[in-house]
């Protein structure tokens, strides 16, 4: 997910260096202010996935619910991340201001799987449509669903964030060095 309608990732990326170089506690709270922002968008997401668990409760082989895709999914410690002030994109070579990633292989291969030249791929495509809904199955339909939200909120806090910076470097009170 990449979040750049309303606050510019630029400006974010420049705001953030500036503050580790200058107040890096200020820094951590951004950055905890802007996972908050995600954090309905991530739940909801983590939810639908969950469902992956039950891709084996309707094999051919007797309703066993331990096909490999659920079996390594449940055994996945952590399924998705947030990674505030994302890198540049190679493809597209912007920004980002945060970014949800799916951590755990069997999430990402259901989350993005389409047309596959295979018999076997195929079907699990054609499974994973059924159940699931087209490819953005989890993160981009929990990001849809929160966008207004979530940008409203980020531009609330890189507000919050520069104003009380601003507050402490007028006090004098910012931490840091400056290299």
């Amino acid at each position: 997910m990449e979040v750049d309608m309303s606050v510019d990732p630029a400006a974010f990326r420049k705001l953030r260096a500036e503050l580790y170089g200058f107040d890096r506690e200020l820094l951590g709270k951004l950055n905890s202010r802007i996972k908050r922002a995600v954090a309905p968008a991530k739940q909801d997401a983590e939810a639908a996935a969950a469902n992956l668990a039950l891709l084996g409760a309707n094999t051919p082989s007797g309703g066993r619910t331990d096909s490999p895709l659920a079996r390594k999914y449940t055994r996945g410690k952590k399924t998705i991340s947030v990674k505030v002030g994302g890198r540049t994109s190679r493809r597209t070579e912007t920004d980002s201001v945060v970014r949800l990633v799916a951590e755990n292989g069997a999430m990402a291969i259901a989350e993005f799987a389409q047309n596959s030249t295979t018999k076997s791929g195929a079907a699990l495509v054609a499974m994973l449509d059924r159940k699931f809904g087209s490819t953005g199955r989890f993160l981009w339909d929990a990001v849809d669903q929160h966008e207004s939200e979530i940008l409203a909120d980020i531009r609330d806090e890189v507000r919050k964030t520069e104003q009380e910076w601003t507050d402490r470097l007028a006090s004098g009170s910012a931490t840091g060095v400056l290299y």
